[in-house]
């Protein structure tokens, strides 16, 4: 997980110290999803025959280009981590606030901005995407949820952003967002993650 999240990077960092050359340690930059690409990719890398070392070198240059949004379904949980207040959790909840989130470039939390209602959600998300620079589909293209996968919920994000995905849809891994990220994020966070256009 990110450094700018946790100081598992920084452990792992200093356990591997003693195994130089033959350990290399990735600092994701990102969580969940993110983590997702880089793995996806490094398999590919390994199955192309590349050396831990080549691997590592490719996977530490798209950590620091790979981009993660979340769309947020309700504040509960922002308010329960202590992130907002109890007011601002209720009248956000009130105007059915769903903000879109990020992990900005040295991997720590970023808030993009705050849509009424899933279809407005949906298309802010979408343009965080494409001010990003939009899909690189050569890469793996990463979608977890929080929640039942078949509750149509991600349907509904996918079918919203044909202008995103495209014909390209059936090149995204889809999959459940772990509990951990999940206890901050609430159910029903949807979480995008890629490599943009160069």
């Amino acid at each position: 997980i990110s450094s700018g999240l946790s100081g598992t990077y920084q452990s792992a960092v200093v356990a591997a110290s003693d195994y130089e050359g033959k350990i290399f340690v990735v600092d994701s930059l990102s969580a969940t999803a993110g983590e997702q690409v880089l793995i996806e990719h490094a398999i590919k890398l390994r199955d192309a025959g590349k050396s831990a070392a080549e691997i590592y070198e490719e996977l530490d240059n798209i950590s620091k280009n790979c981009r993660l949004f979340v769309r947020l379904e309700t504040l509960e949980y922002l308010k329960r981590g202590g992130r907002i207040s109890k007011t601002s959790a209720a009248l956000g909840g009130l105007m059915n606030i769903k903000p879109i989130l990020t992990l900005n470039k040295e991997g720590k939390l970023e808030t993009v901005g705050k849509a009424r209602g899933i279809k407005a959600s949906h298309k802010m998300m979408n343009d965080a995407i494409i001010a990003s620079g939009g899909i690189d589909f050569n890469y793996p293209v990463v979608i977890t949820y929080a929640g039942d996968i078949n509750d149509g919920m991600v349907d509904s994000y996918i079918a919203d952003s044909a202008d995103i995905y495209g014909e390209n849809k059936d090149k995204i891994t889809i999959g459940q967002l772990g509990c951990v990220i999940g206890t901050h994020a609430g159910p029903g966070a949807i979480v995008v993650s890629f490599v943009p256009k160069k």
